[in-house]
């Protein structure tokens, strides 16, 4: 009788100094929290930082103060209850962590990767032997050969003098470059760093006139001119580059860049349609004309071209995730107005999924962009031409060191990313 109690009095002492570890590994997180929440307020750079940053500053001190008033006020079955409630929570989060960070497929390689288009005319080939993050692909119209090189987020300097490599390799083809971070938003229409570091090793391509990209809020477009000398001649190189992005607008509201090439006229004249909303937008960073000089003797003209459409699809994430139809809307005007628009190229600047690791996201997204390898034409043998590039949505961006990956399962690194999303959408904007 005596050992009974005393292995019952055993059990309870260890139930409990669980139930007191677990709520000190509460008050622990709770003081991470309050100096992540300073850290980031301290380390944001605009006027008005969210409300997140506050919001875990408050959360953290009155977890703290409920964590330590649990400990010294709660009843020993309460206590336990809560506990292991606790100890549930934070082994599914570190879970869900760890399946995202070690066990999740690569889906944008899997829906969009090289066997989807190696059959395609129009399909070139990419970086790597068996990933598609990195691809190009041609189109031609009105005796005009391009070639569009698409390059995946954050792309390596091999990666761009890959791409460098192509416009050479190219040099008749008039050349588009489709990368998902290249401008920022900015008055100043800056380059983002990896636009910049695309533009630098590129910019001395005559036939590169063209940069298409997304990811921040908003339109914007810059025009740099930049000289060089080959030889003994001086050559002149302009470039376009181009932002669209409308993801905070109710998901993006069917919005699309169209791009007028006028051979004639010499002139591309750029505007901004939207098929749900049947409306135009008028401002000055959704219309206006960009000068190109097509009949250019260097490169392919033809003397009677008439005038052909290049369709910009921006960042879709928000269709694939919450709005499947408006995705189809756009996919399907640009189907029905392909003839008289003669429509030759659609360019999808990416974040195509919300959600890397969605399956049915990625198939939302899969059957939409579908809908352009279903128009079979004489023209157009394997569909409309189009071009898929990743955006940090669509990737497993994940560190090539396992003590690095480690380490983001430990900081709960896809759960607070997740949530700050979550956040943000329902709250900032």
């Amino acid at each position: 009788m005596i050992k009974r109690i005393y292995k019952l009095k055993k059990k309870s002492h260890f139930i409990n100094n669980f139930a007191n570890f677990i709520f000190l590994l509460g008050i622990l997180f709770s003081v991470l929290l309050i100096f992540y929440g300073i850290y980031k307020i301290y380390k944001f750079e605009e006027q008005n930082f969210p409300f997140i940053y506050i919001w875990c500053i408050l959360s953290g001190v009155a977890s703290i103060i409920l964590f330590i008033a649990g400990i010294k006020q709660l009843k020993d079955k309460l206590k336990v209850k809560l506990s292991v409630f606790l100890f549930l929570v934070g082994i599914l989060a570190y879970g869900y962590e760890t399946y995202n960070e070690f066990f999740i497929k690569d889906n944008y390689n899997f829906y969009f990767g090289k066997d989807r288009f190696n059959s395609k005319n129009y399909y070139g080939g990419s970086y790597a032997e068996n990933k598609n993050e990195n691809n190009y692909t041609f189109f031609s119209s009105s005796g005009m050969d391009f070639i569009v090189i698409n390059l995946g987020w954050e792309p390596s300097i091999n990666e761009i003098k890959w791409a460098n490599d192509l416009l050479k390799a190219h040099k008749n083809h008039r050349a588009i470059v489709v990368s998902h971070y290249i401008l920022t938003s900015t008055l100043e229409k800056d380059f983002s760093p990896q636009g910049q570091k695309i533009y630098n090793n590129l910019k001395d391509n005559p036939n590169l006139f063209l940069m298409l990209s997304g990811h921040t809020q908003g339109q914007n477009n810059r025009t740099d001119i930049y000289k060089y000398k080959n030889g003994i001649s001086e050559n002149v190189s302009i470039i376009f580059s181009l932002l669209s992005d409308f993801t905070l607008r109710g998901g993006g509201d069917g919005w699309l860049q169209i791009l007028k090439f006028s051979p004639k006229d010499n002139v591309i004249r750029v505007k901004t349609y939207s098929p749900l909303l049947k409306k135009w937008e008028r401002d000055e960073n959704s219309e206006f004309t960009l000068p190109y000089i097509m009949d250019e003797s260097s490169l392919s003209f033809d003397g009677s071209a008439k005038d052909f459409t290049i369709i910009v699809l921006p960042d879709t994430q928000i269709y694939s995730k919450k709005f499947p139809s408006i995705f189809d809307t756009q996919i399907n005007w640009i189907v029905e107005n392909y003839q008289k628009l003669n429509i030759v190229y659609v360019a999808h600047v990416g974040d195509i999924v919300d959600d890397q690791s969605s399956t049915i996201q990625w198939i939302n997204a899969s059957k939409a962009m579908m809908i352009l390898e279903n128009v079979i034409s004489e023209k157009f043998p394997d569909g409309i031409p189009y071009g898929v590039v990743p955006g940090n949505h669509d990737l497993l961006l994940k560190p090539k060191k396992i003590s690095r990956r480690i380490l983001n399962v430990l900081k709960l690194t896809i759960v607070r990313i997740k949530f700050y999303a979550f956040f943000i959408q329902n709250h900032d904007h």
